[in-house]
């Protein structure tokens, strides 16, 4: 990705010189801080050092001013433990308090097990173990009770299908002009996802890769950085993104940060969620939104990242 920014900057040079951000959700948690090290960390680095990309020239600078990530993997060990409070505590969460009762050991237990993965290793027989263990209550809100992954309040029975632009979105990328102009084979069909390619992607444990290093490093480099969470997602939920900005990173402001209480923000002057910021760091949850933050409230997630880019978060 790196490179072809360097190819589409050399191709536009009128652009170079524009402010330039990553933005992600879901799995961009692993990719969009990913390609915001590589860029700083390039651009710090004298072009004959760098010897692993298929060119050595890296004349285009790119002006990379911050990185977005909503409901975003990047740290599963200090993430996951907060499903427990996401699913048990609030007076909208999905479980009941008898629910919650049996499911209160495993909560304590996954609080510390998750670390296995960390320390041994994503393929290890102690981390899967961990990990099924740590999944199975999600697992019952989507499975025995159908809920959608992606947003606890609905119901839905197959998670390929809970949204019902997908059908739209798949219909369009199978026609064969589509399919040619983007360089595709016309008669190979598009899928919007493969279970097949999720297994082998689990299996090889790059899904669950930690990436909270690459958000400590653009931290320490003063890139800024906003991470935000729709709080009705059961796959990334808000108190997992919350664990994570108060306890999963270390940067120089951490000390600073994790403190800081949370206040309201506002959207059309109304309260669109919560939020706070220290330094380079914000952090936002969106009120009533799921995993797919600005789907379900995007006048509101406009109102967040043009703020963010202004300089603060919304009052």
């Amino acid at each position: 990705m790196h490179q072809f920014l360097q190819q589409f900057f050399t191709a536009f040079p009128q652009l170079a010189s524009r402010d330039f951000y990553i933005a992600g959700e879901s799995y961009g948690g692993s990719w969009v801080p990913a390609l915001g090290a590589r860029i700083i960390e390039r651009q710090s680095t004298p072009p004959l050092q760098v010897e692993d990309e298929m060119t050595l020239s890296y004349s285009q600078y790119i002006n990379l001013r911050g990185v977005s990530i909503g409901n975003g993997l990047i740290r599963q060990s200090v993430q996951n433990p907060g499903g427990f409070e996401a699913f048990c505590t609030a007076a909208d969460s999905p479980l009941t308090r008898m629910q919650c009762e049996e499911w209160a050991d495993r909560a304590l237990e996954c609080e510390s097990a998750l670390v296995v993965c960390e320390d041994d290793g994503f393929t290890t027989l102690a981390c899967i173990t961990a990990q099924q263990r740590c999944s199975q209550m999600s697992g019952v809100l989507i499975g025995s009770m159908e809920r959608n992954p992606y947003d606890w309040r609905m119901q839905c029975d197959d998670p390929s299908y809970c949204y019902r632009e997908i059908a739209a979105v798949q219909a369009y990328m199978n026609i064969a002009r589509v399919k040619v102009a983007l360089g595709a084979t016309a008669s190979m069909p598009f899928r919007d996802q493969s279970s097949d390619i999720y297994e082998k992607w689990e299996e090889s444990g790059d899904l669950w890769m930690t990436s909270h290093q690459w958000v400590n490093y653009l931290l320490q480099q003063r890139i800024r950085v906003l991470i935000y969470a729709g709080d009705k997602d059961i796959n990334c939920h808000a108190p997992g993104m919350r664990r994570l900005v108060n306890r999963g990173l270390t940067w120089y402001g951490h000390p600073f940060f994790a403190p800081v209480p949370l206040s309201a923000w506002h959207a059309g002057g109304r309260l669109a969620g919560f939020g706070k910021a220290y330094g380079p760091l914000s952090y936002a949850e969106v009120a009533d939104a799921g995993h797919l933050a600005p789907y379900d409230k995007p006048y509101e997630v406009l109102t967040l990242i043009n703020a963010w880019i202004a300089g603060s978060l919304p009052n």
